[in-house]
Parts: structure tokens; sequence; C-alpha cells
């Protein structure tokens, strides 16, 4: 399913776009879970242009959903998930051409700006629920990707 140890992290981790799905509505859950179909599909098939094209559009658009709802319906983790945002937009630009030096090296440290941007993600949604922050789910996500790319 997944040609390697890059593909295979950010594969599987988007299985954590799943946990919001449980704090979201109806309409969010549609979302969470199509994301997270899209994004399987295209880090199991990475050459895949249109695998490619729909995980970009899918994530921007839920992406921009939850920010809009941030500031539209504010909770007390506005601020909190308003930094999450931010850092995962930061992640995100940091994250460009990493997979290439990955592959080219087999270096942990390449994937980290990834999973720190999916990292800040996944709490910028679930902040926007209210949900309190969790060392629990923070040590399993950082232990997933280390036992994912090793393995």
């Amino acid at each position: 399913m997944f040609v390697n140890n890059y593909d295979r992290v950010i594969g599987v981790t988007s299985l954590y776009i799943l946990i919001p799905f449980f704090y979201a509505p109806r309409l969010e859950q549609f979302f969470l879970l199509a994301l997270t179909g899209v994004s399987l599909f295209h880090w199991s098939d990475y050459e895949n242009k249109i695998y490619h094209v729909a995980d970009n559009i899918t994530a921007t658009f839920v992406f921009s959903w939850y920010v809009l709802k941030c500031w539209l319906y504010p909770n007390g983790y506005c601020l909190l998930s308003s930094c999450c945002a931010l850092l995962s937009i930061l992640a995100f630009i940091c994250r460009r051409n990493t997979r290439n030096l990955a592959l080219e090296s087999n270096n942990i440290v390449y994937i980290i700006p990834h999973a720190l941007f999916r990292f800040f993600s996944f709490w910028f949604v679930m902040f926007v629920y209210g949900v309190y922050y969790s060392w629990t789910l923070t040590i399993l996500y950082w232990l997933t990707v280390l036992f994912l790319y090793q393995f």
C-alpha cells in the first residue's frame, strides 16, 4: 500500500483526522471523513496527480472551514486554536520538498515538518471543538510517527 517510510507515516497519521470526527456535527463529520479518505488515497499512491489535487483541495477547504468556525463561533480555546493554525501554516511552508530529501537520505529529520503540520492542524481542529489538550494523544501521535518511520 505505502511504498516508503515517509508515505507510510503521513498516510497512517491521516487516521488521526478521525479523532475530531467524534466531536463534530454531522456535516463536519462528512468533511473529516472525506479528508481522511482522500489523504489515505493520496499517500498510498503519491504519484497519482488526481489524488494529489483532491488532497490539496479537500485539506484547504477543511482548514478554511475551521478557521471561519473558530472566528465566527469562538469558544474559550479560540486563541489557542488560532496559534495552532498559525503554527500549522508555518510547518506546512517548512515541509516543502522534505519528501524528496527523506527519500534520498532516509533520515527521519525530514519527516518532522510534515508531521508537525499534521500535529498542529489536529490540535487546531480539536481546540475549535473545545477539547482540552491531551498529553496521551500527543505522545501516541509522536510514537506513531517514530515507529512507522523506523519499521
